[in-house]
């Protein structure tokens, strides 16, 4: 396996993350029915600096952009407030910046 590709990987205490996201890679999560939304919370690690950008479909508008810098291996909570999403939808993250990041986990905030 190539060590520069993202890649599923199992954390020490079971957790699962998507490690080593470079600039355009994309992880994509199907599908949310929502009633409204107005914030996105993302757990993550970093390694460069730039932007995490949220969409509906893979190269489509963003609906929230969550900027990123170094955490210095530290698991960091970054938010950022969303256009207004109704109806099933899917969302995907695609990383724009410089290094790499590791996505744990995300929140929606209604």
């Amino acid at each position: 396996m190539d060590a520069a590709q993202p890649r599923l990987t199992q954390l020490a205490n079971g957790e699962l993350i998507v490690a080593n996201l470079t600039v355009g890679a994309v992880v994509g999560f199907k599908t949310f029915s929502f009633t409204t939304l107005a914030q996105i919370t993302v757990t993550l690690k970093s390694t460069g600096q730039g932007a995490l950008v949220v969409s509906t479909t893979p190269t489509g508008q963003p609906v929230a952009t969550i900027p990123v810098a170094p955490t210095m291996q530290q698991w960091q909570a970054l938010s950022a407030a969303t256009v207004p999403l109704v109806g099933e939808q899917a969302l995907y993250f695609k990383y724009r910046g410089t290094g790499a990041i590791a996505f744990k986990d995300f929140t929606l905030i209604n």
